[in-house]
């Protein structure tokens, strides 16, 4: 059985960068672990980026496209023309 307060204690451990891992929200639903973006930056990524997934509304997770990059997770506006360039770069 995996330990989740242990998991949590690590994960509010970790250094956090402005709009990287901070905008994502850990609660327990059950023995679930829930991991969503509650907020989004306009600002462009400028860091090389691994890879990216699309988050869909969820209250309380916003509608945002999450990059994955060495130094964590970036919520963005799924609006931004900025977004779409850079989720064409991976199709």
């Amino acid at each position: 059985m995996v330990d989740l307060g242990a998991i949590l204690l690590a994960a509010i451990s970790l250094p956090v960068k402005p709009f990287l891992c901070k905008a994502m929200m850990m609660a327990l639903d059950g023995e679930k672990l829930v991991s969503c973006c509650k907020t989004v930056s306009r600002k462009e990524v400028t860091d090389p980026i691994t890879g990216y997934w699309i988050q869909n509304y969820n209250a309380p997770c916003v509608p945002a496209v999450i990059f994955e990059m060495e130094k964590g997770l970036f919520c963005s506006y799924h609006r931004q023309p900025w977004v779409h360039r850079k989720i064409q770069q991976f199709e």
